[in-house]
């Protein structure tokens, strides 16, 4: 089973490297014979012109549909490019997957939560925000949840969930870690340091790269990503701990929005 801040993150990274949407992919390079192989598969359902006319735009980039994202987090984390039996569609996803649902007014606002409407899903990654496949137009980008006609909530039955105790606040920001960190970023932002790994790490080495930094996006916070987090710190004026706690968050995320 994998945590629910796992797939947050994983989805809020796709949105920041700015992943197109193709129907029918999950993580793909959308070259033009993927796009002609799909109109084989798809066309007539999504129209002749779809894949080589609407979706032209993320040729070269990666790509996934709504429930692809899900798909594509799931294959990564079991090393294949696909599982048959993980196949679904967005509303197959809230109705096999899911532990607990119900209407959006009573989600928990707990990252990792999926949100539904007809044909549709996203995932819920903290602050108020929703990262979702859109569209051909749109791409994989962040939205705010009470701006977009979502119906339901799912908790999925294949992910570890840090639910809140009842009565306890939703969505609370998380504790600052060190005292030179103020609690300012949001909850899918984990305080990070040397020895931690995962896709959070990931999600920190790719901005830390935006900015300029040299560092492999290895999921490893090594000696080599600390440095680069001391340095990104310092050009800043924060204090250069070298830890990646909200205040460092708030100003990467700042820079590279």
């Amino acid at each position: 089973m994998y945590k629910a801040s796992e797939l947050a993150a994983f989805a809020l990274d796709k949105a920041r490297t700015k992943s197109g949407y193709v129907y029918g992919t999950h993580g793909t390079l959308y070259t033009r014979a993927v796009a002609l192989a799909k109109n084989r598969q798809y066309g007539a359902k999504m129209g002749s012109d779809y894949y080589l006319g609407t979706c032209a735009k993320w040729l070269g980039k990666v790509v996934t549909d709504c429930s692809g994202l899900f798909k594509w987090f799931i294959f990564s984390k079991l090393g294949v490019r696909y599982d048959a039996k993980w196949d679904v569609s967005a509303d197959g996803a809230i109705k096999r997957w899911h532990s607990e649902s119900g209407p959006i007014a009573t989600m928990p606002r707990v990252p990792g939560i999926v949100v539904h409407s007809p044909g549709h899903i996203g995932v819920y990654v903290g602050d108020g925000n929703v990262v979702e496949a859109r569209g051909a137009r749109y791409g994989v980008v962040i939205t705010e949840l009470a701006k977009r006609p979502w119906k339901s909530w799912g908790r999925l039955n294949w992910l570890e969930y840090d639910l809140p105790p009842d009565g306890a606040a939703k969505d609370a920001p998380p504790k600052a870690s060190a005292p030179a960190e103020s609690k300012t970023a949001p909850a899918l932002y984990p305080t990070l340091r040397e020895g931690s790994k995962g896709e959070p790490v990931k999600l920190l080495q790719h901005t830390l790269k935006e900015s300029g930094a040299d560092v492999a996006v290895d999921g490893d916070f090594g000696p080599k990503t600390m440095s680069a987090v001391k340095a990104f710190q310092a050009s800043r004026g924060l204090a250069a701990d070298g830890i990646a706690g909200p205040k460092t968050w708030e100003a990467l995320t700042q820079r590279s929005s």
